[in-house]
């Protein structure tokens, strides 16, 4: 399983959001295996209170997920845009859980990012 976030880079954000609505957090997976992943989930999280940075949608989590993401296969998960809900750094988590066919077989990986509001 391959995790791409757009820096990984601890507290160096990635972007300044300022008064924009058109960024989005994305998360791209691609299957390594030579079988299809039977399920792909996609989880992301602002875990701080008060927050400085919110999802559109749920402010503070979304998740989504796809089926049978072939092998080789990269698959966007960018269906929620970041806004700025404060001002300052924030640290946007996201993890992703791929299961395929085979009993047991699951991965997990753990991506934060960090936005400036």
């Amino acid at each position: 399983m391959d995790v791409d976030a757009a820096s990984e880079a601890a507290g160096v954000p990635v972007c300044t959001l300022g008064s924009r609505t058109d960024v989005r957090h994305s998360v791209t997976v691609t299957n390594l295996r030579l079988y299809p992943a039977t399920l792909v989930r996609c989880d992301g999280e602002i875990l701080s209170n008060p927050r400085k940075v919110k999802f559109s949608g749920t402010p503070d989590q979304w998740s989504a997920n796809t089926k049978n993401l072939p092998p080789n296969h990269p698959y966007d998960f960018d269906s929620t845009a970041l806004l700025c809900d404060g001002g300052g750094t924030e640290a946007v988590h996201a993890k992703v859980i791929v299961t395929w066919k085979r009993p047991g077989a699951a991965g997990t990986a753990h991506v934060t990012i960090d936005v400036t509001g």
